[in-house]
């Protein structure tokens, strides 16, 4: 292995180790984003870059989130949000609490963790302007639609911009379908789906505004990223 391969797989290594600790949701997407074309670009294998640190990449009793209620708008966040970052979720039933869990490697789920925790915290602070109940539900599934779709968007000019932005976007959609493989093998019990609610068009259409400025911008890297909305 030459050097400059070597400097290359070890920049991986911090950039995930970054993307992991990172003090914002935008540092921490950068982070990642960088490290994966560093890994499209070079074409490494992923089994040489770990390291004794890292955990098995799936871990089955990572707990996303767990409630008495299987809201719409966070299993819609959820979905998205795994997805987006290579991880893969499952529902699970246990009485009248629902459980989300996530699998996938140690720092995209860590991300994800990160994000969802923000985003819905933040979601439900912008909700609190909405009157009643119905315009709040209508709000936070707009919110949630809103963030993944400016994320995609951002997403997409950067695969068009960069060189090896669709190789990127296909490792992850692989990292995807293999952790939801392997979640679905170790889990057993009841997989449940958020049922799909009516919403109010007004309120729906202020939280997609409200959720589109709570996106980091530059999904798959760049320098600058900042979490717009939400106040800050």
């Amino acid at each position: 292995m030459n050097d400059k391969l070597q400097s290359v797989m070890q920049k991986i290594v911090k950039l995930r180790a970054l993307a992991a600790q990172a003090g914002t949701p935008a540092e921490a997407e950068t982070a990642a984003a960088q490290a994966e074309a560093l890994l499209v670009k070079y074409q490494i294998d992923e089994a040489s870059i770990e390291t004794p640190t890292n955990e098995e990449p799936l871990d089955e009793h990572d707990a996303l989130w767990s409630g008495k209620t299987n809201e719409h708008w966070r299993g819609i966040l959820c979905a998205g949000l795994t997805k987006d970052h290579g991880c893969a979720a499952i529902a699970c039933r246990d009485g009248k609490t629902t459980t989300y869990r996530i699998a996938g490697r140690k720092s995209d789920v860590e991300i994800v963790h990160y994000m969802f925790t923000w985003l819905t915290t933040e979601i439900d602070r912008l909700s609190g302007s909405e009157k009643g109940r119905a315009d709040k539900t209508s709000f936070r599934i707009g919110a949630a639609t809103g963030v993944l779709r400016a994320m995609r968007a951002a997403r997409a000019v950067e695969v068009q911009a960069a060189p090896t932005g669709a190789s990127a976007s296909l490792v992850l959609t692989n990292r995807h379908d293999d952790a939801m493989n392997k979640l679905k093998s170790m889990m057993s019990g009841r997989f449940s789906s958020a049922k799909t609610r009516r919403v109010v068009s007004d309120a729906f259409s202020r939280g997609v505004a409200a959720g589109g400025n709570l996106a980091p911008r530059n999904a798959l890297g760049g320098s600058g990223s900042k979490m717009l909305g939400g106040g800050r």
